[in-house]
């Protein structure tokens, strides 16, 4: 079984008790919640979906499926606020603020 079949699996069972207990006034009231496998990030795709709604802006840096960078953003960044997030994720990474773990 894969594991995003695994974490859907998850996600309906945690869905259930909470229908269960909650009774089906607060149906409403509930928010679902997604889990990811240890390894989600590994999907780009899901590294995206968990970013929705997180951000004001965004800068997105990636390989496409030809293996050519590809470069987005939300409008309204100027050249000169992309420069700076890029230097200050350098920075930051250089720093080891990032580690392999996280």
């Amino acid at each position: 079984m894969s594991s995003l079949n695994l974490a859907r699996m998850n996600t309906l069972l945690v869905l259930t008790m909470a229908l269960c207990s909650l009774g089906f006034q607060s149906i409403k009231k509930m928010k679902v919640v997604k889990f990811y496998p240890k390894n989600a990030a590994e999907d780009p795709d899901n590294v995206l979906e968990q970013a929705i709604g997180e951000y004001s802006s965004v800068l997105i840096l990636g390989w496409d499926k030809d293996d050519l960078m590809d470069c987005r953003s939300t409008t309204g960044l100027t050249h000169e606020q992309v420069l700076w997030i890029i230097t200050k994720f350098q920075h930051k990474l250089m720093n080891g603020d990032y580690s392999e773990d996280e």
